[in-house]
């Protein structure tokens, strides 16, 4: 697991443990991940399950897509998230089984980028680290994923940081669900359909995480904010409601280091 989710003291660590696992840090890049599993085998002799590079886990994450048709006809277009290109290699495979028509869409953070430009240029396009706020996804394609997605996929969807935050407050909002930002990849592009094809490099500042997931659902105008794995925190409490008698806060949740 990247050493930023240890610097983070994230929830998923400790769940892991609680189940009896052993969770190894290492740094936040492919590199690094290969090398330290590696190790870790060596040291352990633990078999390797790829959490996309195997047919056998691409056939697993097929089922979902096929699921989804089996139970909603009719649909147009499905829309998947992509980093390795597991989950996007099996939601061709199992949705263009069902039905031919189905157009499937990959949905990619600007920051890694490597699956756009792969397909864009034919050739594999390596991505060894990225600084996206979705961190879920800054594996790149293998070659067996390339090469599925290069006969199967319609298209794959660029979205910036400032979208995948707007969609997590909109879900938040709107469903009371908070989501990973993994899972804010397929809304933006359903959300922005047909707005733009490709988002052009913004001269614009660059966030970090934790400035990102410290403003991620606050709103400009009120009290109502959430905060997920932020190392610092504001001192100061947020403003009182500007309508009395409204609710303030009804949801904070901080990670403080």
């Amino acid at each position: 697991m990247d050493r930023h989710a240890e610097e983070c003291a994230c929830r998923q660590n400790k769940a892991i443990e609680g189940y009896g696992g052993r969770v190894v840090f290492c740094e936040p890049t492919v590199t690094a991940r290969q090398e330290t599993c590696g190790r870790v085998q060596r040291e352990t002799g633990a078999h390797l399950v790829h959490p996309y590079d195997d047919d056998r886990i691409i056939a697993g994450q097929a089922t979902a897509a096929k699921e989804l048709l089996e139970e909603i006809g009719g649909l147009d277009a499905v829309f998947a998230p992509v980093s390795g290109g597991g989950l996007l290699s099996g939601t061709c495979l199992g949705a263009k089984g069902i039905c031919a028509d189905v157009r499937v869409f990959g949905c990619e953070p600007e920051r890694a980028d490597d699956a756009y430009r792969s397909l864009t240029s034919g050739t594999l396009q390596s991505l060894d680290s990225s600084d996206t706020i979705a961190d879920g996804l800054r594996a790149s394609l293998s070659p067996r994923t390339f090469a599925i997605l290069r006969r199967h996929v319609d298209r794959i969807l660029l979205v910036s940081e400032e979208e995948i935050i707007s969609a997590a407050r909109l879900v938040w909002e709107r469903m009371k669900i908070i989501i990973e930002a993994i899972e804010r990849r397929g809304h933006c592009p359903a959300a922005e359909a047909g707005r733009r094809d490709v988002a052009e490099s913004a001269e614009t500042p660059r966030r970090t995480r934790s400035e990102a997931r410290r403003n991620l659902l606050r709103r400009e105008r009120g009290p109502l904010f959430l905060a997920v794995e932020v190392t610092q925190v504001d001192s100061q409490p947020p403003s009182p409601p500007a309508n009395p008698g409204s609710v303030p806060n009804p949801c904070t949740l901080c990670a403080r280091k």
